[in-house]
């Protein structure tokens, strides 16, 4: 049974959450499928040859146009559009989002009203609702990791094979779902937690067999979508996209012609074959799952390293730019410098998008001024940073000292805040090293882990230091 705090706690996020979401819905903000997105297949492919489409998918791991796929095959026998079905599905991962957070703040801030202060910042995030009503990872990412965060606290907490294999199951969703979560972000916290278990001289070592099989199935099952895609393309990763995606940001020369002839046994697979999803429309959209884009990206890949080895200082200098990108407001779309993600939110929304990006981006600037449409061009227009841009690196230091300085003290809130900034600077460093135009959307799903270092670190300004205990035997009194 849930103690009445937990239910209470539960019970305002659940409210919180609702009226948002309701909040939207009834201004009328629709949900979008953007199916000019790279990410996701054609409509017709994924309808009439599902398993086949994801079978030859080489661009992605496979778990966001299978959803998709599966409410496409819905729709008809509910007599409902596919629209429809996807928003009550993401209604459903946030009321999972909000019941994570709900049980996890209380006991990682151990304050009953910051936790709930923290809480409702993070529920009433506007750009949570802005990618909420538009199918695509970025809210995906959210609902895997705050109810990650939940388990790998109660796995600290008092470890057990089943937590365990809930912590497996949702890194492996994780990997699946969006390449950027490389199969040794999950490896590591898989392995750290098992190695806990079977090096602890405690009962709980009784249980290292049944993780030793957790650890050994979620390793088989996070390298066969890579070994997949190594027998049928040749290459081993989750992504072929993945050399296009590294040279962003570097002086890479123009492609040489490559021999991009279709091998005989890909010419009737559609997804392969076809260079354009919609032919025949007036705007086309190219399809990046041809056969083609496995030896552009990979020759993109070799001129990008080639052009390290040229001038290395281009490490630094795209790092710095996105850095600079990363630390901008997360609502703001990354190309056009506008709130929402290509047309307009509810003017309601606008003014909260406004009130968040001061509030947690101390972005004071004009509104035009970040509105403007060459804004990410960075130092040839308009590059002045935000006070975050200065205040984030902070923040990562100060939530460092502290998980060091409690790390004996206390072992659960130091060791769930290794975890939250574990996956803080993974996230970080994937912006930073491999492509970060779109940083600040890509961080988006670390900003509620973000919020929450905050107000842990907070007190940390407030409360005196602990009076240090000296080491001097104490002098007896002297009786005349």
């Amino acid at each position: 049974m849930l103690q009445r705090e937990a239910r209470n706690n539960i019970l305002l996020a659940l409210a919180i959450y609702v009226s948002c979401f309701l909040l939207n819905l009834g201004v009328g903000f629709p949900f979008r499928i953007s199916w000019d997105y790279y990410q996701i297949l054609r409509r017709e492919d994924l309808l009439d040859r599902l398993a086949s489409s994801l079978w030859y998918l080489h661009a992605q791991p496979p778990m966001l146009n299978l959803v998709l796929g599966l409410a496409l095959k819905l729709e008809a026998p509910l007599h409902v559009r596919v629209e429809s079905i996807l928003l009550a599905f993401h209604f459903l991962l946030g009321a999972e989002i909000a019941v994570s957070f709900a049980l996890f703040l209380p006991e990682f801030l151990k304050k009953p009203l910051i936790s709930r202060i923290c809480l409702v910042l993070i529920l009433a995030h506007p750009a949570l609702y802005l990618f909420q009503f538009h199918y695509f990872y970025t809210f995906h990412e959210l609902a895997i990791l705050a109810p990650l965060a939940l388990m790998v606290q109660s796995e600290l907490q008092r470890p057990a094979w089943q937590k365990y294999l809930a912590i497996a199951f949702l890194t492996i969703l994780m990997v699946y779902t969006r390449s950027l979560f490389h199969f040794l972000w999950a490896a590591m916290i898989l392995a750290v937690l098992a190695l806990r278990v079977l090096l602890s001289t405690t009962p709980m070592r009784s249980q290292a067999g049944r993780y030793l099989t957790v650890l050994s199935g979620a390793a088989l099952i996070l390298l066969s979508w890579p070994a997949k895609n190594y027998l049928l393309f040749g290459f081993f990763g989750y992504s072929s996209w993945q050399g296009g995606n590294f040279s962003t940001g570097y002086m890479v020369s123009q492609i040489p012609p490559l021999d991009e002839t279709l091998p005989e046994r890909f010419r009737n697979i559609p997804v392969l074959a076809r260079r354009i999803k919609n032919p025949g429309d007036k705007t086309e959209w190219p399809n990046m799952n041809h056969y083609s884009a496995i030896l552009e990206s990979k020759e993109l890949g070799k001129l990008a390293w080639k052009s390290i080895k040229a001038d290395p200082s281009q490490v630094l200098k795209k790092a710095f730019f996105n850095y600079w990108s990363a630390t901008r407001f997360t609502g703001r779309h990354p190309y056009l410098g506008n709130f929402g993600l290509g047309w307009e939110p509810p003017d309601y929304q606008g003014a909260e998008l406004r009130a968040y990006e001061i509030l947690l981006c101390q972005e004071f600037r004009s509104e035009e001024s970040l509105r403007d449409p060459y804004y990410r061009q960075g130092i040839p227009t308009v590059w002045l940073p935000s006070v975050f841009f200065m205040t984030f690196p902070l923040l990562l230091f100060f939530s460092l000292m502290k998980l060091f300085r409690i790390w004996k003290t206390e072992p659960l809130r130091a060791r769930s805040a290794a975890f939250l900034l574990f996956c803080i600077f993974w996230v970080l460093a994937m912006i930073l090293f491999v492509d970060g135009r779109e940083g600040n959307r890509i961080r988006f799903s670390t900003e509620p882990y973000l919020i929450t270092l905050f107000f842990w670190v907070l007190p940390s300004f407030s409360s005196p230091p602990p009076p240090k205990k000296s080491n001097a035997p104490a002098r007896k009194k002297r009786i005349d």
